[in-house]
Formats: C-alpha cells, sequence, structure tokens
C-alpha cells in the first residue's frame, strides 16, 4: 500500500493529486465502506486493490473542473492529441512519440477537449455561472480530526465564498427528478453533510450548499441546486453513522462483508397459467 502524507487539521492550497494522496478519510472511502467493511479494507487498507484506470467520465468531469475552475492549470495538467490515424504506422508512431513527451500529464483525445471546450463555451453564456464563479476560491482542502472519534477527515469544496460552497458535478440529465437519484446514488448528501461538519469544526460555517449541475449533452444547460436543511442534515446523520462504524472496525480489526439475506420473491413476479 502507497504510504499516505499526513496533514494538520487546516485548509490547504494542494493539487488533487495531493488531496487523494492524504491519509484522512474521505467521502469516497465512506462510501465504499457504507458497500461493506470489507469492501473498504480491500480498496484502501489492504493493499491487494489493483490500482484502477479512471474511466472516460472521470477523465471528462476531472478536466471540466480544471478548464471551468482553474483555466491556469489546465495546460501544466493536460496534453490534447492531435489528429492521428492510429491504423497506419505513421500514425502508431505519432502517438507513441506523443504519449513519451507528455508523459507526465493526462492525455485528452481531440474529440475530448472539443466536448470539454464546448461544455464552457456553452456554460458561461449563462449570467448565473458569472454571479457564481466571481470573487470565491477554487479546490481548497480541508482537514480536520473529528472530536468524537479521532479520526482524520478531508473534503475539497470546488467552489467555496465566506457563505456558500458549491460542488461542480456533470451529469447526462439534470432535470430535477432524475438528479435527485443520481444525488442519493453517488453520496452527494454525505458529502454536504461533511462539508458542514469540516467547516462548523474550523469555524467557518456556511449558509449554503449548493450543486452545480451541467450537462454532458448540448446544450450543456448548468442546474443549480441548493440543499435543504434537512438534506444537509441527512447527509450528516449520514457522516456520523459512518464515522462510528468505521471507527470500530479499526479498533477490533474485524472488517465483515456482506450479510446472509433472506431472499423473497419480488413483488412484480408472476406465473403465466394461460392455457396452451
Amino acid at each position: 500500500m502507497q504510504d499516505k502524507k499526513s496533514y494538520k487539521d487546516g485548509i490547504y492550497n494542494i493539487t488533487i493529486a495531493e488531496y487523494h494522496n492524504a491519509s484522512a478519510f474521505s467521502r469516497t472511502q465512506l462510501m465504499t465502506f457504507d458497500k461493506s467493511p470489507y469492501h473498504f479494507w480491500y480498496e484502501h487498507l489492504s493493499g491487494l486493490a489493483i490500482k484502477k484506470e479512471p474511466t472516460e467520465a472521470m477523465v471528462i468531469g476531472s478536466a471540466i473542473h480544471t478548464l471551468l475552475l482553474e483555466p491556469e492549470l489546465f495546460e501544466q495538467q493536460y496534453a490534447v492529441l492531435p489528429k492521428i490515424d492510429r491504423r497506419t504506422t505513421k500514425g502508431k508512431e505519432a502517438y507513441a512519440l506523443f504519449t513519451i513527451e507528455y508523459a507526465d500529464k493526462i492525455i485528452l483525445s481531440h474529440d475530448q477537449y472539443a466536448l470539454i471546450s464546448a461544455i464552457k463555451e456553452n456554460v458561461m453564456k449563462h449570467d448565473i455561472m458569472h454571479t457564481l464563479l466571481s470573487d470565491v476560491q477554487f479546490e481548497q482542502s480541508i482537514f480536520w480530526t473529528d472530536e468524537e472519534t479521532g479520526l482524520q477527515f478531508k473534503v475539497r469544496p470546488d467552489i467555496w465564498s465566506n457563505k456558500m460552497i458549491l460542488d461542480l458535478k456533470t451529469a447526462e440529465d439534470v432535470t430535477p427528478n432524475l438528479f435527485k437519484s443520481s444525488a442519493y446514488k453517488n453520496g452527494y448528501y454525505l458529502q454536504a453533510g461533511m462539508m458542514w461538519e469540516a467547516c462548523r469544526v474550523l469555524h467557518k460555517p456556511f449558509e449554503v450548499f449548493g450543486l452545480l449541475a451541467i450537462e454532458k449533452k448540448e446544450p450543456h444547460v448548468p442546474m443549480l441546486f441548493l440543499m435543504k436543511d434537512n438534506a444537509i442534515e441527512f447527509g450528516w446523520e449520514l457522516f456520523q453513522n459512518h464515522k462510528k462504524r468505521l471507527k470500530k472496525c479499526i479498533e477490533i480489526n474485524k472488517w465483515p462483508a456482506y450479510p446472509v439475506v433472506e431472499l423473497d420473491v419480488p413483488a412484480y413476479a408472476t406465473i403465466n397459467d394461460e392455457e396452451i
């Protein structure tokens, strides 16, 4: 298992790679723990898990974050592959040379770059974006030690002002009914609860937590979701539950997997009794 760097409690302006390599526990890790403690142990503690390459959706999402929120860092972190026909010998050679030259960067295809550029251009046509992105800080990393368990956790607000935290999300469809389901599945309520707790502990409470959701498909319309107090409280309660269970597993060094569950007939199941 790769050694992780520890940080004292506080707010840091570090790269996303440094954030991921920090030893504190994150929302993503707690979501793995919620699946089962064994999944958490295997993925994050055992050293046995095979490192997974980011999916195309992850690459696109991260690139949009950088281009939209921190464009000055984009050229430092990404390289755009020219149009190359990799089916030809010449194309294969050109591709190999390009990957060697830019081995320290994330390589985007020409089509991927065209997509994220179009998203930025279309999104910035909306006045709300200029309002939300003015006089704020981007991609700050917060570390805090939980008073009850002694465990250290971390969060990384995308957009942060004195009174508001916004997290940037990309989705296929951001209409409210569909996005509400996506928010629960992807742990956005837990994220809000952890953000609230982090800012409370560091005496920097916010008044508003929102999700700035952008559609990946044209015309790439942004949608702002402001979480109600009860939604943030639900996320905070999820965090309280997960942290206590995690602490117990660490103390007894036991990591149970799935429980034994009785399998019933689903309500929609039927038997076709029509005569043949």
